[in-house]
C-alpha cells in the first residue's frame, strides 16, 4: 500500500536490474507519468481507426484556406494523388509499391498527411482542427511529426489553440517563431496547456510549407483532461514506456519528493517484482490494493499469521470462531478460497508467486484483513 503518498508531491519512479538498480530520482532511474487522476483520462489519436485515404476525419475539422491539385509522387502511387485535399490518411502498406520499411507510421500502421499544391501560392494554408476537450493544469500536447523527404526543403508548421470555437480567426499560436521545421525522421512536438487550465479548447496544427512535398503527423496525445465519467475513486494511473532486454527482469516501484531515495520503496526488502520478457508486452501493476473490511464488533480477534514471511504454509488462528478465509493477491484478484469452522487454519502456499497477499479473514464477529508475504 502507498501509505502517506500524495501525487501532488510525490513522484512515481522504477528502477530494477534493466536499469543498473539506479537509486530512484537519479539518472538511470525511469520516472512514470500520471494518466489518469479521478475523473482524468487521456486523448490520444494514432489514426488507425480511420479508413485508408479518407478526407473525413471527423470529428476532427480540417481546412484547405487555398485548396486546388496536389503533387503526385514520381517513385511510388497512393490514393488522393493529385487531388485537392487539406488532411488525409496515409497508409504505407496500401502504396504500389508498398513503403512499409521506409515510411512507418510513428504508431500503429497509419497517420495523417497533407501534401503540397502545385499552384500558386507556395507557401501552405492547410488546417488539422482537434475535438474539443476540457484541459487542466497539468495538460500537455504531443505529437509526432516529420517531412517525407528534405529534397524541396523541410516542411514547416504552426501550433495553435481556440476556447472558442473552431474558426481560424479564434485561434491563437503556442509555438514558437514564425514556424517550426521538422526533418525526415519522426520528431515529437510538445507544449504545455496550462495556461489554458478549466478551458474547454481545440488545438491546431497549420501547415505552411513553402512548395515542399508531404508533412506527416502522427501520435497525437493530451494529457490530464477532464473525463467525461466520474471520478471511479481516488484511483490513479501512471505509466511509462521501457525498451528492455529479453529474459528475466527484477524491479521496485519508488516514491521520490524532493531528493534521490531508497527509502520509500513499495515495500521493505524483498522480493524484488519480476518479469519475464520474450515479446513486446504490457505490464500492468498494481502500486495498492483497497479492500472493503467490515469492522469488527470487538476490539481484538487476537488474530496471529505464522510463519510471516511462508514458504510452503501459512496458518492463522483466532480467539473467535473462524467461517472463512480469502487471499487476494497484489492486483485484487482473489487467488484462494477456503470455508472453515474452526479457531485455526493451516493454508498451503507452497504454489504461489513470491509477493504480498492480503488474507481477509471472515469471523463470526466480523472481517480482519492481514497482509503477508511468500518467500521463494
Amino acid at each position: 500500500p502507498a501509505e502517506g503518498f500524495d501525487p501532488d508531491e510525490h513522484s512515481v519512479f522504477i528502477t530494477g536490474n534493466f536499469a543498473g538498480w539506479a537509486e530512484p530520482g537519479t539518472e538511470g532511474s525511469y520516472e512514470l507519468t500520471m494518466v489518469s487522476k479521478g475523473n482524468r483520462s487521456t486523448f490520444y489519436e494514432n489514426w488507425d481507426s480511420f479508413d485508408d485515404w479518407t478526407t473525413n476525419l471527423d470529428p476532427w475539422t480540417t481546412v484547405d484556406v487555398h485548396g486546388g491539385g496536389t503533387w503526385t509522387a514520381s517513385d511510388f502511387d497512393f490514393d488522393l494523388a493529385g487531388q485537392p485535399f487539406a488532411y488525409g490518411i496515409f497508409n504505407p502498406e496500401d502504396t504500389d509499391p508498398s513503403l512499409v520499411g521506409t515510411h512507418d507510421a510513428y504508431d500503429g500502421t497509419k497517420f495523417a498527411f497533407a501534401v503540397g499544391q502545385t499552384a500558386a501560392p507556395a507557401e501552405e494554408n492547410k488546417w488539422l482542427i482537434s475535438p474539443a476537450m476540457e484541459v487542466t493544469a497539468d495538460s500537455e500536447l504531443s505529437f509526432a511529426a516529420k517531412s517525407i523527404t528534405v529534397q524541396y526543403g523541410m516542411e514547416r508548421f504552426r501550433v495553435y489553440v481556440s476556447t472558442d470555437g473552431t474558426d481560424l480567426d479564434d485561434f491563437v499560436q503556442i509555438s514558437t517563431g514564425e514556424y517550426l521545421e521538422v526533418g525526415d525522421d519522426w520528431e515529437i512536438f510538445s507544449f504545455g496547456l496550462g495556461d489554458f487550465a478549466g478551458e474547454t479548447i481545440h488545438f491546431a496544427v497549420e501547415c505552411v510549407s513553402n512548395d515542399a512535398f508531404m508533412f506527416f503527423l502522427d501520435a497525437f496525445e493530451v494529457t490530464n483532461i477532464v473525463g467525461d465519467d466520474p471520478p471511479p475513486s481516488d484511483e490513479m494511473v501512471y505509466t511509462i514506456t521501457i525498451e528492455v532486454e529479453e529474459g528475466d527482469h527484477q524491479y521496485k516501484y519508488f516514491l521520490v519528493e524532493d531528493d534521490p531515495t531508497w527509502d520509500m520503496g513499495e515495500w521493505e526488502g524483498d522480493p524484488n517484482r519480476q518479469i519475464t520478457v520474450n515479446a513486446d508486452m504490457t505490464v500492468n501493476d498494481e502500486w495498492a490494493i483497497i479492500t472493503s473490511i467490515v469492522e469488527a464488533e470487538v476490539e481484538d480477534f487476537n488474530m496471529n499469521l505464522f510463519p510471516n514471511p511462508a514458504t510452503t504454509n501459512i496458518t492463522v488462528r483466532a480467539d473467535v470462531m473462524i467461517h472463512e478465509v480469502k487471499v487476494y493477491d497484489i492486483t485484487g484478484r482473489m487467488v484462494m478460497q477456503l470455508d472453515v469452522n474452526s479457531h485455526e487454519q493451516t493454508l498451503d502456499v507452497s504454489t504461489m508467486r513470491g509477493g504480498f497477499y492480503i488474507m481477509q479473514v471472515h469471523t463470526e464477529q466480523g472481517v480482519e484483513g492481514r497482509r503477508f508475504h511468500v518467500a521463494r
